[in-house]
């Protein structure tokens, strides 16, 4: 992008010498069922948040796609408005159990905080009082992702619900579940030896 720029802008492209360095990409884990159970659990009593939480943990959002959405209650469906790719504009089932807290948050005449800002902090916030570690709010959506794998569905239908573009965005995720799956045996491994067994 600079190199068009040489010449017309700028004398030199001020990223010609630079280092590149290499960096492992972040690896976004899944929550654990456990994890995800203590979750439900803490959102029982911190209940400011909770809603949001569901939203990601249950429909595959991505964490701005919380701003982006519309619940068609006849239809049973949530039609999130995704702007990142074309596919990621979707529908997605309105599960009963949503549609309930849906229902109650509105007719509490509650408004939807949407930054984004307060909500990754919140996260933040509950995990870290509930010592859940390596984990971010995009973790939700990777949980999704893993609870639809383990349910046997099908790779394209959990592609349709997360709005990739294709199917290799995907396997990204399983490939990292199973990555993060291999790992945890290798830990719980250690600790078999340690206790001698």
């Amino acid at each position: 992008m600079f190199d068009k720029a040489v010449g017309k802008l700028i004398a030199v492209n001020p990223f010609k010498f630079a280092d590149v360095i290499e960096h492992e990409e972040e690896i976004r884990r899944p929550l654990t069922k456990r994890e995800q159970r203590l979750v439900y659990k803490y959102l029982e009593t911190n209940p400011y948040y909770e809603l949001h939480f569901w939203l990601y943990l249950k429909t595959g959002m991505r964490k701005s796609e919380i701003q982006k959405f519309d619940v068609l209650y006849g239809e049973k469906l949530i039609h999130i408005k995704g702007t990142k790719t074309k596919s990621s504009n979707r529908y997605v089932p309105l599960l009963p159990e949503l549609e309930t807290k849906l229902k109650v948050f509105y007719s509490a005449g509650r408004t939807f905080n949407t930054n984004l800002r307060n909500i990754s902090r919140a996260f933040d916030s509950m995990c870290e009082k509930l010592k859940i570690e390596d984990v971010c709010i995009h973790s939700l959506r990777h949980t999704f992702a893993t609870r639809c794998w383990e349910k046997k569905m099908p790779v394209e239908d959990i592609s349709a619900l997360l709005g990739h573009k294709s199917v290799a965005i995907t396997f990204r995720y399983i490939h990292r579940l199973l990555e993060f799956q291999k790992q945890n045996a290798k830990n719980i491994g250690k600790k078999m030896l340690k206790l001698g067994m």
